[in-house]
């Protein structure tokens, strides 16, 4: 047996994977690594953001073997540059 948990960046980068959340929920058991591997594949295809399956750490805390994995795109800040920003401490108070 080779259980998987699935991790929030699969969540949010794949539609597959936020459907398969939904349904059947975040923790997969498999017959093997191999049948977990075929699994992040499937989930994977047509033009969803690629997931994969990642070993557990030796040293980590719990039951899974391995992890659903995906790699977030860059995104841009949302708060405006500092050039943008206002100085507060410069802020008068007119109360």
């Amino acid at each position: 047996m080779y259980l998987v948990e699935i991790k929030a960046t699969a969540r949010r980068h794949n539609a597959a994977v936020g459907e398969t959340i939904n349904r059947t929920g975040a923790r997969h058991e498999f017959d093997d690594r191999n049948a977990a591997d075929e699994w992040a594949r499937t989930l994977s295809a047509d033009g969803e953001h690629a997931v994969w399956i990642q070993d557990a750490p030796p040293h980590a805390r719990g039951l899974v073997d391995g992890y659903l994995m995906s790699r977030g795109t860059v995104r841009t800040a949302s708060a405006p540059f500092e050039s943008e920003q206002r100085d507060l401490s410069t802020a008068v108070d007119r109360r």
